[in-house]
């Protein structure tokens, strides 16, 4: 049963720690909007002091993100489905640019975002994030033909009401259908400030 217009779905395998610019950032576009979030934590963590009434914690033992992504899917109340990491902050407005887009394409079973560099001091940082996202950075006016990353992404839950045989199959197999078949549109208006830099011999390898 959808009760909110938004559920942002996160998978970490790491504890509270890191997450604590994402919920920052997220927190007052959640209460602004009516949305709500869901984190799954791998690390059985509890969830931390003050955590927003808006945000469902669920500590579970995994280190698989897909299967952590799956359960928060499975938790998510939202008429979008909302994709977010625990590197990714998203920037102002990002849940009501998110949206905007999907009542301008009403037709588009998901919508793609952009990703700005926020580790792009250091060679390793910026090559990390070349590899898999310097199609996705602003402006993006038409839609890159290679799946988008994960939090870039928001789809319609009316694509996800059915149960997944396995954790992945979002990945694999719902997002590159969706590009195939024309039914995802692109939206450089949202943005997510990307923190990922592990240093160079984690870049290479």
């Amino acid at each position: 049963m959808v009760l909110t217009p938004l559920t942002v779905v996160i998978a970490t395998r790491e504890g509270a720690g890191p997450l604590e610019p994402v919920l920052a950032a997220l927190t007052p576009q959640l209460r602004a909007t009516g949305a709500d979030a869901v984190v799954v934590c791998g690390s059985s963590e509890a969830a931390p002091a003050g955590l927003d009434g808006a945000v469902t914690w669920i500590a579970t033992q995994g280190r698989n993100l897909l299967q952590l992504r799956q359960i928060a899917v499975e938790h998510a109340r939202g008429a979008i489905i909302a994709f977010g990491e625990d590197h990714a902050v998203p920037g102002p407005g990002w849940i009501e640019a998110i949206l905007r887009a999907h009542r301008e394409h009403p037709d588009a079973a998901m919508v793609v975002g952009c990703l700005v560099n926020a580790t792009d001091a250091t060679v390793a940082g910026r090559a990390n994030f070349l590899a898999f996202a310097a199609p996705f950075t602003p402006p993006m006016k038409t839609l890159p033909g290679r799946p988008p990353p994960f939090s870039a992404v928001s789809i319609k839950q009316r694509e996800l009401e059915f149960p997944f045989a396995n954790p992945g199959d979002i990945e694999s197999e719902l997002l590159p259908k969706l590009i195939q078949e024309g039914r995802a549109a692109c939206d450089d208006r949202i943005v997510v400030h990307h923190y990922q830099d592990h240093g160079v011999r984690w870049s290479v390898d």
